[in-house]
């Protein structure tokens, strides 16, 4: 299993993006000052459900002057961190965090548990059985 540095990765990011010299346009302007490491451009601007590099640029560019300084990085990582309320809305589809994360740790940790879900039914095809516990999962999800 290969190990993902996200502080490398970050770096990389943030040094290609000055490298590349992009220009933000009007989706990051905002009249708004931004207060303790808060972003005065969402996230996902034009609401696609994709984070561009310009989204992201625009996000982290805290002052809005164009630049991601790694005091921007670092205020505005630290801002989230004392407020995670403020990303509950990318979150809309888990009402109960605590709930979804405590499964998806258990289940991730031992994957052993569904694997032999699937094959007590007696599938011989583990994507098919997969797809059948998704169904079942789904219509009681749709139950609650």
């Amino acid at each position: 299993m290969k190990i993902i540095n996200e502080r490398n990765i970050t770096r990389n990011f943030l040094n290609e993006i000055a490298d590349s010299k992009i220009t933000l346009g009007s989706a990051f302007v905002s009249d708004d000052a931004p207060v303790d490491g808060q972003s005065h451009s969402e996230l996902d601007p034009d609401n696609d459900g994709y984070i561009t590099h310009e989204d992201l640029f625009g996000h982290f560019d805290v002052d809005n002057d164009g630049v991601v300084t790694t005091d921007e990085y670092v205020d505005h990582i630290q801002y989230h961190a004392d407020n995670p309320e403020t990303l509950d809305h990318y979150r809309d589809d888990v009402p109960c965090n605590t709930s979804y994360n405590t499964c998806r740790t258990h289940y991730d940790n031992d994957d052993e548990i569904l694997r032999s879900c699937i094959t007590n039914t007696g599938a011989t095809c583990m994507q098919s059985g997969i797809q059948a516990l998704i169904d079942v999962l789904s219509v009681m999800k749709s139950q609650v």
